[in-house]
């Protein structure tokens, strides 16, 4: 299981590294070629994270994967005017262009971890930055402050301050 993860979060990886270039301008490399042949499928005719996907959906096995399987190999080889983020988007379940090309990696590590909870995250579309301003203004009605002019740091500091003088 544990080389399995570790195939799987490598690829990903790989994956990821090319992501801005169209996927024709991109041959097709040893490894995607030696996988694609593993799998059963002609080299080029899926991109890599469908590859990825494809090798997981085999692993999971039964009824349901094989529905996901004949779908992916129905439905989505490789297109030459995609670009291999509109390919990690598919293989990834998601609409091109639904989410950023870093928002993809971190869905597809979080996945990989089985990380449900970041994995929700990432997809609820909140940036990291609108999850801290709801945390200020959350710890400072807490607080009986205002959050305005104040960091979550400033916020988090005063709350221990309180605490430690009732203690």
């Amino acid at each position: 299981m544990t080389s399995y993860r570790t195939l799987l979060a490598a690829s990903l990886a790989a994956a990821t590294l090319g992501l801005a270039l169209p996927a024709a301008a991109q041959p097709v490399s040893a490894s995607e070629a030696q996988l694609a042949r593993s799998l059963g499928v002609a080299p080029g005719a899926y991109s890599l994270p469908q590859l990825v996907q494809l090798k997981a959906l085999k692993s999971e096995g039964g009824s349901g994967a094989r529905t996901r399987i004949r779908h992916l190999l129905n439905n989505s080889g490789t297109d030459a005017g995609a670009t291999r983020a509109d390919q990690l988007a598919r293989g990834l379940g998601l609409a091109p262009g639904a989410l950023s090309v870093a928002e993809m990696q971190q869905l597809a590590q979080a996945r990989v971890e089985n990380d449900s909870n970041r994995a929700e995250f990432v997809l609820s579309g909140r940036s990291h930055g609108e999850a801290r301003a709801a945390a200020r203004a959350q710890l400072a009605a807490s607080l009986g402050v205002r959050a305005e002019g104040r960091s979550l740091n400033e916020l988090v500091r005063l709350q221990a301050n309180r605490r430690s003088d009732n203690d």
